[in-house]
């Protein structure tokens, strides 16, 4: 996208266009941001240099009591980033309340009016890559939608959705800061509750940031059970966030386990609230039904994912349920679930373009391998040859090494992708082989171990930002194969982060379920 930095006129801020070499923007969307921008100088016009500009906090509509649905949300609606102190161990120092001047392209952003969220003083291009990777982790449509959508939420609009792409990207790339997540959590905790309390803005993409949130705990989560417990303790000790517990110990693992799992029933009923609000059936094919219907199957998987307790039985009840919903949307042949592909001629040419021969190569050939299978055909030559293929050009490194991790080129980050494909590729060969469950052929695959090491410590956005087809199945092999260990949380943060990819995609809704039919083949 560009940036829109070099013009200087301050009369009229510049607009943050998406990249029109990528041919994103439809003659509509160009009308829109024409529009738009209009929009903007008629605006910046009336207010004029007036010193009570809105600031974050004044944006967000107050908690309505009548429909509050987290124990947290209405002790903090009131609350202003800006003056909550002391700060974090490891964060920047609280800034004075600044007025809310982030225009769309503009130097001036949310975060400078954000200050538990720390930005590296090192990285002058931040900010821009920021923006111009965004449209991958939300989707195209998305964020053509959002950013050029003009409203008197605009600005909050889009300090919302960078700082969740920029929140995610700390916590996959291992740099997450707790302390930001849980901020962030509480805005958008007042924002479903707002949206549920105005039924006529269900749908509004408002409400879509809102609904976004379900990682957020996920998040928290992961970053809380990789910390050392000690500066875990002095984190949540030291800060006076109290959007995440009510009175949770710091130091006990089990409390916030139990508070998590709460907070995804929570998602799970407040999304079941607004799906409710809708009268026509044929909203959940159009792209914002489609993604409520995906956050609250999801929301309910990783509230039972967070319950040992819960059984296979339930997956299947609440199955039932979602499949009611997804009868409605129409059947396209053309899908290969569950590699969320379209058809052969299209995979072949996109992957053509976009992926070095060998793991063309690879992947067109376990596509055949897949589908012989699924058809209950012979593949017995089909799989000597594919492992054959498996060991050549294979990646030797040790990925649990984090120091190697963290400094890959553009082709180690190629080398690991490939890597990651050639290891969930085995599993499923062996466990055919053997007549066994993936989980089962785990040991026959002495690199599964390394899987989830991948998907934590590379940048989600850039490495698998153009190929969610095959970042689906390799999450979800790795959610199978390591969910008896504490990784297994890493797998359902990144499982969160490809909903929003999914959610913007062209994708039916009878194939965006089958993710969920898939855990439950496999035990």
């Amino acid at each position: 996208m560009a940036n829109g930095q070099g013009r200087k006129d301050t009369s009229r801020p510049p607009i943050l266009f998406i990249n029109s070499q990528t041919e994103l923007l439809t003659p509509q969307a160009r009308r829109l941001a024409r529009r738009h921008a209009s929009w903007w100088g008629h605006r910046r016009s009336r207010a004029g240099q007036s010193a009570d500009k809105p600031t974050l906090t004044s944006l967000s509509t107050p908690t309505s009591a009548g429909h509050s649905h987290t124990p947290s949300s209405s002790d903090n609606s009131c609350g202003s980033l800006c003056q909550r102190s002391p700060p974090v161990v490891g964060l920047s120092s609280p800034r004075q309340a600044a007025p809310l001047d982030c225009y769309l392209g503009s130097t001036h952003d949310a975060f400078h009016i954000l200050p538990q969220l720390s930005i590296p003083s090192d990285d002058s291009n931040y900010l821009s890559s920021l923006k111009h990777d965004m449209h991958l982790f939300f989707g195209e449509a998305f964020v053509r939608n959002t950013i050029l959508r003009s409203g008197d939420c605009c600005e909050s609009r889009y300090a919302g959705c960078l700082l969740l792409y920029s929140t995610y990207r700390h916590a996959v790339t291992g740099h997450g800061s707790r302390a930001s997540l849980l901020s962030l959590k509480g805005i958008v905790i007042r924002k479903v509750n707002s949206a549920l309390a105005k039924p006529g803005q269900a749908t509004t993409l408002d409400n879509m940031i809102a609904i976004m949130s379900l990682g957020v705990p996920m998040v928290c989560q992961v970053t809380a059970s990789s910390a050392d417990e000690t500066t875990q303790s002095q984190s949540l000790a030291r800060s006076s966030l109290d959007n995440v517990s009510d009175q949770l110990p710091p130091t006990r693992g089990g409390a916030l386990g139990e508070k998590i799992a709460r907070e995804y029933d929570m998602h799970y009923r407040a999304i079941t609230k607004l799906m409710r609000m809708q009268e026509d059936p044929a909203w959940l094919v159009t792209t914002d039904g489609r993604y409520i219907f995906l956050t609250k199957v999801l929301s309910y998987a990783h509230w039972m994912l967070a319950n040992s307790e819960e059984t296979q039985e339930s997956w299947s009840k609440i199955l039932q349920k979602f499949e009611l919903h997804s009868s409605k949307a129409p059947a396209q042949t053309g899908w290969l679930s569950p590699l969320y592909c379209p058809n052969v001629a299209l995979w072949r040419m996109a992957l053509g373009a976009e992926m070095p021969p060998k793991v063309t190569r690879l992947l067109l050939s376990f596509q055949t391998w897949y589908r012989l299978y699924r058809s209950g055909e012979d593949v017995a030559a089909h799989t000597a040859s594919m492992r054959v293929l498996l060991q050549q050009d294979r990646l030797e490194i040790d990925v649990s090494n984090e120091s190697y991790v963290e400094s890959l080129s553009c082709h180690q980050e190629g080398e690991l992708r490939y890597e990651a494909c050639c290891i969930v590729i085995s599993l499923m060969i062996e466990a055919e082989g053997d007549g066994c469950s993936i989980s089962q052929a785990a040991p026959l695959v002495p690199k599964s171990r390394a899987l989830s090491h991948i998907l934590r410590r590379t940048d989600l956005a850039h490495l698998w930002g153009r190929c969610p087809g095959v970042l689906y199945w390799v999450i979800l092999i790795c959610h199978m194969v390591v969910k008896q260990d504490l990784e297994h949380r890493i797998s359902t943060m990144v499982l969160a982060h490809f909903t929003q990819t999914l959610a913007a995609s062209d994708i039916p809704l009878p194939v965006a379920i089958q993710p969920i039919k898939e855990l439950l083949a496999f035990p």
